[in-house]
């Protein structure tokens, strides 16, 4: 299973993405790659955070809106890796 974070809070008013964003990304720590998202991704989301989960094949197999706890996550994962697995 692979992660990927995308930071959405990005552009200001000039549409240039902002440098916060970058390092933001650089101070979160995380062990997942990260990116900044551009305009047309943005289209996609309706509501943040979203989480979008797809199998090998890039089909997306579920979809979150908003936040979930630590042991709900565990829960959609064990639970989609028991099926897909």
């Amino acid at each position: 299973m692979q992660f990927l974070g995308i930071c959405a809070d990005v552009y200001g008013l000039d549409g240039q993405a902002c440098e916060d964003a970058r390092d933001y990304i650089a101070s979160t720590g995380a062990g997942y790659p990260q990116i900044v998202a551009t305009e047309a991704l943005l289209r996609y989301v309706s509501y943040m955070p979203s989480t979008y989960i797809f199998d090998s094949s890039g089909r997306m197999i579920a979809k979150y809106a908003g936040t979930l706890s630590e042991s709900e996550w565990i829960n959609v994962i064990e639970t989609l890796m028991a099926k897909y697995s």
